[in-house]
């Protein structure tokens, strides 16, 4: 019984370790739309955990197929690469570079580089 009672302690501590080491805050967040055509939608939030930012698109993300897809951020228009769009649909997460000043980008951007095309993009605040 005092093994029990010992391990429990244990898993009480380490949960509580485990679930603070590894909270993120929700930075910024915002609803990616398409351009001049519907082909994009669904949500996007940047957390922070510690000192990495991660680019996280909802289970609701969905766009057309086109070559070279890219996920951006940027003012005006695609400025800061963060990774090859991974899937057409779903959830998806990108680890944002330590060099990246995620403060400086309100808009998140899913950019065919082929044909400098803007396939959707979304306000972030």
């Amino acid at each position: 019984m005092k093994k029990l009672g010992f391990l429990t302690v244990m898993m009480f501590i380490l949960g509580g370790f485990f679930t603070n080491a590894f909270a993120a805050d929700v930075v910024k967040s915002g609803v990616i739309k398409g351009q001049s055509v519907k082909w994009t939608t669904g949500s996007v939030r940047i957390l922070k955990s510690g000192d990495r930012h991660e680019l996280r698109l909802g289970s609701n993300f969905k766009t057309k197929k086109g070559p070279a897809l890219y996920v951006y951020l940027g003012n005006d228009k695609p400025e800061k690469r963060i990774g090859r769009l991974k899937s057409i649909s779903g959830a998806q997460r990108y680890d944002i570079s330590k060099r990246v000043d995620v403060s400086k980008y309100s808009k998140v951007f899913i950019y065919c580089v082929p044909f400098r095309a803007v396939f959707g993009v979304g306000r972030i605040n």
